[in-house]
C-alpha cells in the first residue's frame, strides 16, 4: 500500500460498527436533500479535499456504505493511458444511493498511482442485475439517466455545478474518466466508459444476511471482486480491460460513512 492508502485504511478500518446491533440505515429525508437541487450547495462535491469531507458537510445521498482495499490490475495490452494502463492500490466503497425506497447501488474508488496521488472513479448502477443481490448490478460511469422528477434536478443541478467549474459533461450523471488517464496534451488515451461486474466467485463468497454490508463481510481477501471493462467512445461496446481483486476484507463504519470523501471531477476543461 501507498503511504496515504495506508492511512485512511487505518482511519477506516480502526472502529467497525459493533457486530452485535444492527447497522446504522436511517437516510437523510426529502427536506434534507433539497440541497441537492442548488449549484452552491453541489460544488462541495468537486472541489472539496481529496480524501476528507468538508467540515460541517455530510453525505445526503450514498450515506451509508462499506469499504475494502482492492488492486486494480491491468491487461498488459490496454490501449489506454495513466491508471487505466498501469492500474494500481485503491480503497473501495461500496454503497446505496439511499433516495429511493429500493437499495441502489453506487461505487467509489479511490486509486493511487506510483507518485502516491489519488484519483476518484466513481460509477452508479446500470442494466439489469443478475442475482437477487445488488452487487450482481452492473456498475459505470455512464448510467442511464434518471426517468423521476427528483433525480432529474438532481442530475440536471449537477451538470451545472461541472459546467459553472469551467468542465464538459455529456449529462448529469456521467462521470467523465480523463483525470484517470493523465494530463490532456501528453498523449492521454481516454475511454468513455467503464463497467465493472461482479465476478460468480464473489457474488457465491456472500453471507447470508439481510444487510448488504454484512454481507460483502463474507468476501476474503485475494477474491477476484469485479471484472473490468472498457468501451473507446460512449456508443460502442466494452471490451475487457482487467479486474478488481479484494486485498482485505470489507469494514463498514463510521468514519467511512461521515468522514471519506470521494470528489468529483468536472471532466475536460
Amino acid at each position: 500500500m501507498t503511504e496515504p492508502l495506508t492511512s485512511l485504511w487505518a482511519a477506516v478500518s480502526a472502529a467497525p460498527y459493533p457486530k452485535d446491533a444492527p447497522y446504522p440505515s436511517k437516510q437523510p429525508g426529502g427536506w434534507a436533500r433539497r440541497k441537492l437541487f442548488s449549484v452552491d450547495y453541489n460544488r462541495g462535491s468537486f472541489a472539496g479535499p481529496d480524501d476528507v469531507m468538508p467540515e460541517g458537510r455530510r453525505k445526503l445521498v450514498h450515506r451509508f456504505g462499506s469499504c475494502a482495499c482492492v488492486t486494480l490490475q491491468i491487461d498488459a495490452d490496454s490501449p489506454y493511458t495513466g491508471l487505466l494502463r498501469t492500474g494500481g492500490p485503491g480503497l473501495l466503497r461500496l454503497s446505496d444511493v439511499g433516495a429511493a425506497k429500493t437499495i441502489q447501488p453506487s461505487l467509489a474508488l479511490k486509486l493511487f498511482g506510483a507518485d502516491g496521488a489519488g484519483q476518484n472513479f466513481l460509477a452508479l448502477g446500470c442494466g439489469e442485475p443478475r442475482t437477487s443481490h445488488w452487487l450482481s448490478t452492473p456498475l459505470s460511469n455512464a448510467s442511464k439517466p434518471a426517468d423521476d422528477l427528483g433525480g432529474k434536478l438532481v442530475e440536471r443541478s449537477f451538470g451545472k455545478t461541472a459546467r459553472a467549474l469551467g468542465g464538459k459533461r455529456l449529462y448529469g450523471t456521467y462521470l467523465p474518466l480523463h483525470h484517470l488517464c493523465g494530463p490532456p496534451g501528453d498523449g492521454a488515451v481516454v475511454p468513455d466508459r467503464l463497467v465493472l461486474r461482479a465476478t460468480d466467485t464473489a457474488l457465491g463468497g456472500l453471507k447470508e444476511s439481510a444487510d448488504w454490508r454484512v454481507e460483502l463481510e463474507g468476501l476474503r481477501a485475494g477474491t477476484h471482486l469485479f471484472d473490468v471493462y472498457a468501451a473507446p467512445d460512449i456508443a460502442s461496446a466494452e471490451t475487457p480491460l482487467g479486474r478488481v481483486v479484494l486485498d482485505t476484507t470489507f469494514v463498514a463504519s463510521e468514519y467511512g460513512d461521515t468522514a471519506l470523501f470521494f470528489r468529483h471531477d468536472v471532466g475536460p476543461t
